[in-house]
């Protein structure tokens, strides 16, 4: 399983805090722009398009807004302003081009209204995106590499994985420290759905973040067995931590007796 409330899926404090406080709303770090990271273009075309979409290419208005003062218009076509829309849709050099690939139509489109106002950059990308069959279906295709014939163990959107046993469920847990040397933990267990079961986080007080994930480990396997499972999947990205407890590193002595505690 990986962590819903993160991109790559590693479990994090932070947003286990924001699902305990309940200011998480998972629906808001859905990208309306997902589709592009799935279409079969050279990375550096997916990520001018990204670029382009989230409005950070360095175009004139943009720098204004920056405090970069310079001259709005476009030099190329003395537009008086050079905005995202004019640079992506109503570049005059973009319609000769689209007109000689046999799309001008859809240049028409971009210049429609609804209800007597201009498309919005949405509405205008979306019509982008549906002209073109390879682009028209990516929003249902599966974001998780691992829903394929590989797996990169670094999947999206709480993609499964590897399904659990009904009978085992999932320890998440992670460490931190902030600037005044005052460490936390948390972890989270779910079961072999990927529900929530328990959450949990504590101060640690001064101490490094190995010990931090360590006390972390610890306290997540004791709250998994005080809810009855015996049967545990640990997940964590902090190899010093799961290699001690496998045995295949040398214990560092400040979580020895954590260790073999656990």
């Amino acid at each position: 399983m990986g962590w819903r409330l993160s991109v790559d899926g590693s479990f994090s404090i932070k947003s286990a805090a924001w699902l305990v406080q309940g200011v998480f709303n998972y629906n808001d770090r859905i990208s309306p722009y997902a589709w592009i990271w799935k279409c079969d273009l050279p990375p550096k075309i997916k990520f001018f398009l990204w670029k382009t979409c989230v409005d950070g290419l360095p175009t004139k208005e943009r720098l204004q807004r920056y405090h970069v003062h310079v001259p709005l218009h476009c030099i190329l076509c003395n537009h008086h302003t050079e905005d995202r829309d004019h640079f992506f849709f109503n570049y005059p050099i973009l319609h000769n081009v689209c007109q000689a690939i046999g799309v001008g139509d859809l240049v028409s489109f971009f210049h429609r209204q609804r209800n007597d106002q201009p498309l919005s950059f949405i509405e205008k990308l979306n019509a982008f995106k549906d002209y073109f069959p390879q682009f028209r279906d990516l929003d249902n295709q599966d974001t998780c590499p691992c829903r394929r014939d590989y797996c990169h163990k670094k999947c999206i959107d709480n993609i499964v994985c590897e399904k659990l046993p009904e009978s085992f469920i999932k320890i998440n847990f992670d460490g931190s420290k902030r600037d005044n040397n005052n460490a936390a933990l948390g972890y989270s267990i779910r079961n072999h759905h990927g529900n929530i079961l328990l959450l949990g986080a504590k101060s640690c007080g001064n101490v490094n973040v190995l010990l931090a994930e360590t006390l972390a480990l610890r306290e997540s396997i004791i709250a998994a067995k005080s809810l009855g499972y015996m049967s545990i999947a640990i997940e964590r990205d902090n190899l010093c931590v799961i290699n001690s407890m496998r045995g295949s590193w040398k214990i560092p002595w400040e979580i020895s007796s954590l260790i073999a505690d656990i």
